[in-house]
């Protein structure tokens, strides 16, 4: 170790016992136990202290009296270990119940090294035995890291839902994130039964809720057999499994679906793959172009919709494997609709690529509007123009799929993209050169579709002299942005 370091730790080890140079005593539990600390020590370290004592809302005391501050959501005992961690890094978890008691706290108290440093002794404990447990703390305390390889072990365990008690005891939002996941290595029937028992062992549980979580459990691909196991549990009524069983026995290849992984989603090459372009844009060689580009690198089947006088229906969005959108200076026929149907469509598990150019435009009357930003959907919230000001490809993620084969890209003179924020949960695999987003995603849930936003515009300077440079990589981007949309769950 670093000796000056080492020498820092122990001064700051030495203050936190003794009390000296104090300037706000901490009033911790029920029992109100009191430490004497240090405001700007416990500011550095957490957010929720630096608002609390540099925000806006904090009242310097004036008079000699040190201000005493009411800690009462945490235990004394786990308290000092983390005000130990604040001042010296140092911590210990002697066992897995008093860790989850300081990552509550911590959680509480907004310190992110001590969420990560929790996060990462739970990440090598995972197991099937604690995984549900896991994915449950996951979400509350939104370590995505955990998260993502929890999902990874329960997708890819063959075993896990052979125990029909797996998720007893698991508060609802669990067992809906459970049954939401996609590509799980087991039969449909067997995580039917572990719903089931979750539901027999449940005692508040809604007639409402039964029936939404019902939805996540894929009926269709059981067989006679497992039907008829559902139809005993009581929570599927003989007229619905009559109707499953007359669509299967009208299906040949459904005779071998218990055989097969549950929703288990297929990979679709690229000459397979159908896209749907709704343009709001008055310029037909404007559209023409993206159609050029959309069908570029191996996609061939794709329509175009002039969205401004027209909007597709939810039924005919399904036909579809991704529907590339995109306005410019003009509207949607109902801007409104339009983003309800996009959210519908991506909660039955279609994908969008959107190109924000004036879709998500926040200085303009020609943004989309709806559930799909109201609900948070999207992946970059809406900003005000950015135009003309040459841009091109800056920091980017050189081996995600979104990137293959993507070596530069230039705006040019337009260089058109917006000033919007990463939305909750989303990703950004690539940056314009003037830290700006350019190419992100989100998957909201695990059982929604995709949503790819390009912050560009994708038409060409080929056909518009301020467009991105041909001579760049913009064609890849947008062809990689609808192949990933469709097959991310493989890549």
């Amino acid at each position: 170790m670093n000796p000056q370091k080492n020498l820092l730790e122990q001064n700051l080890e030495e203050i936190l016992q003794n009390g000296k140079f104090h300037d706000v005593i901490l009033c911790v539990g029920e029992t109100r136990k009191q430490y004497r600390a240090h405001k700007l020590i416990l500011a550095i370290n957490s957010m929720y202290w630096k608002r609390m004592f540099y925000g806006a809302s904090w009242k310097e005391v004036t008079s000699k009296t040190i201000p005493e501050i009411e800690v009462p959501n945490i235990d004394p005992f786990f308290f000092e270990k983390i005000l130990l961690y604040v001042y010296t890094r140092k911590i210990e978890f002697p066992n897995f119940d008093e860790m989850i008691n300081i990552l509550k706290a911590a959680d509480f108290l907004l310190i992110n090294d001590l969420k990560d440093d929790c996060e990462k002794i739970l990440l090598e404990s995972l197991n099937e035995e604690n995984v549900i447990s896991l994915i449950g703390y996951s979400l509350l305390y939104k370590l995505d890291n955990l998260l993502q390889n929890a999902n990874r072990l329960v997708q890819n365990s063959m075993e896990i839902f052979n125990d029909s008690s797996l998720l007893v005891g698991f508060p609802i939002a669990v067992v809906e994130y459970i049954l939401s996941l996609q590509n799980i290595k087991c039969s449909e029937i067997d995580v039917f039964k572990c719903f089931h028992q979750w539901y027999l062992d449940s005692t508040t549980i809604s007639d409402h809720e039964i029936q939404h979580l019902l939805t996540l459990i894929n009926l269709e691909i059981m067989n006679f057999s497992e039907l008829d196991d559902v139809l005993k549990s009581g929570l599927v009524s003989m007229e619905k499994i009559d109707l499953l069983k007359k669509e299967f026995s009208l299906d040949d290849k459904k005779k071998n679906w218990e055989k097969m992984s549950r929703r288990k989603s297929r990979f679709i090459p690229e000459n397979k793959i159908k896209v749907l372009i709704t343009a709001a844009d008055d310029n037909t060689t404007f559209k023409n172009n993206i159609t050029e580009y959309v069908k570029s690198h191996g996609i061939e089947n794709a329509e175009l919709i002039d969205a401004r006088y027209n909007l597709p229906t939810l039924e005919e969005m399904l036909e579809y494997d991704v529907i590339f959108t995109y306005s410019r200076f003009s509207a949607y026929l109902d801007p409104v609709e339009w983003g309800n149907r996009l959210a519908d469509y991506v909660e039955r598990g279609g994908n969008i690529v959107m190109s924000t150019r004036n879709s998500l435009r926040s200085d303009a009357s020609y943004f989309i509007e709806g559930r799909i930003i109201d609900e948070n959907f999207l992946s970059l919230t809406k900003g005000p123009n950015i135009t003309h000001q040459h841009s091109v490809l800056g920091k980017y993620e050189a081996d995600h799929p979104l990137m293959e084969n993507v070596k530069s890209f230039d705006g040019g003179t337009g260089s058109f993209h917006i000033d919007g924020n990463l939305t909750e949960g989303a990703r950004c695999v690539a940056y314009w050169n003037n830290g700006r987003p350019l190419i992100t995603f989100k998957r909201k849930l695990p059982r929604f579709g995709m949503v790819v936003v390009m912050n560009m515009f994708p038409v060409s300077f080929k056909v518009a002299h301020d467009c991105w440079v041909t001579s760049t990589d913009g064609d890849w981007l947008i062809s990689n942005a609808l192949f990933f949309a469709v097959n991310s769950h493989f890549l």
